[in-house]
């Protein structure tokens, strides 16, 4: 059995409400950037660009609650190259005492992020497929909704099991 500490847990939930607060202004970011995509075409590359920024920052603030949680309650982060997607693919499975952090269908839907993640931070923007970019935006307020929604159901665990263990 893990032993967690109940102030462990409550720092925990407060660090994924504050990145999950972060990312939805990333999404409300996304949103506005594509309706200016809509009303001023003649700049498309200039908003694809800034899109896939976005799209980036987005994956990497879904990995930093998959890292810290990893680190606080797992023992660490998956070693190997591969460790992005296996960080991931942990996320959907319960380990030990810990149940899953988002479902199996929510990590389907970021693994079209992290991969996205990938091709931006090794090619130039302007070899971006522009059509790509925009297609991953306009998902992402629905993969979002689905992440936040089973983060909730984590921190509802974390404080559960904090105030249980309070209580003893």
């Amino acid at each position: 059995m893990t032993v967690f500490k109940p102030e462990q847990l409550e720092l925990l939930a407060a660090d994924i409400r504050e990145e999950s607060a972060q990312l939805d202004k990333i999404v409300q970011g996304v949103r506005e950037v594509l309706a200016l995509t809509e009303e001023d075409p003649a700049r498309r590359y200039i908003y694809i660009e800034s899109l896939a920024l976005k799209l980036q920052s987005f994956y990497t603030g879904c990995e930093r609650v998959f890292r810290v949680i990893a680190n606080e309650l797992n023992g660490g982060l998956p070693s190997g190259s591969d460790w992005h997607r296996r960080l991931l693919q942990r996320a959907c499975i319960s380990y030990r005492d810990r149940p899953q952090i988002i479902a199996k269908t929510t990590a389907d839907s970021l693994e079209d992020y992290l991969a996205f993640r990938h091709v931006v931070r090794n090619a130039y923007t302007f070899d971006l497929d522009a059509t790509r970019v925009e297609e991953l935006a306009r998902s992402l307020p629905k993969a979002f909704d689905a992440f936040s929604h089973d983060l909730q159901r984590f921190i509802a665990w974390l404080e559960e099991t904090a105030a249980r263990l309070s209580a003893q």
